[in-house]
């Protein structure tokens, strides 16, 4: 959902204006790439508030799972069009290049963003975010590792599965 959608849910509420801005806000640090750091009026926070419960309930929506799983349904079907040629190549070059150990590496990490993210301008890293973002990759494989299997617990609970 876009920022638009988020000031139309706000109207739903006959909301003051103050809301209906919070309900976009979040959508907006994003577009400008900056952070609020603290919210003091109200009406924004509970427009802010309105804006992640949406997003919430909007991604757990029977219809949008639908649209979703029947998108995924036809790019598949699509790919299995060819016959397999797709995966086979595929499943020849995971067979050549093996598991993917370089992603040990943050300098290779940060390439990776960098190219998966340059042709996505509102997500692009930006060639003044890539010295701070290479600085702190290490620190967030740290943490990463470390809480590695609470957070595959967590995974496995919430899918019910024995571990």
């Amino acid at each position: 959902m876009n920022f638009f959608g988020h000031a139309v849910v706000a109207g739903w509420t006959g909301a003051e204006a103050g809301v209906v801005l919070g309900s976009m806000l979040p959508d907006f640090e994003s577009m400008v790439k900056v952070r609020v750091v603290e919210v003091r009026d109200n009406d924004i926070q509970q427009g802010v508030d309105l804006h992640h419960r949406t997003d919430d309930t909007f991604h757990r929506a029977p219809t949008f799972l639908s649209l979703c799983a029947e998108a995924l349904a036809q790019l598949t079907a699509r790919e299995w069009e060819d016959r397999g040629e797709a995966f086979a190549k595929l499943h020849e070059r995971l067979t050549i290049w093996g598991p993917p150990r370089d992603y040990r590496e943050p300098e290779f990490v940060l390439q990776r963003l960098r190219d998966t993210l340059r042709l996505r301008p509102r997500l692009a890293v930006l060639e003044e975010q890539g010295p701070p973002l290479a600085e702190f990759l290490p620190t967030l494989q740290s943490s990463v590792e470390r809480r590695a299997p609470e957070l595959l617990n967590e995974l496995q609970d919430t899918l019910d599965l024995d571990h």
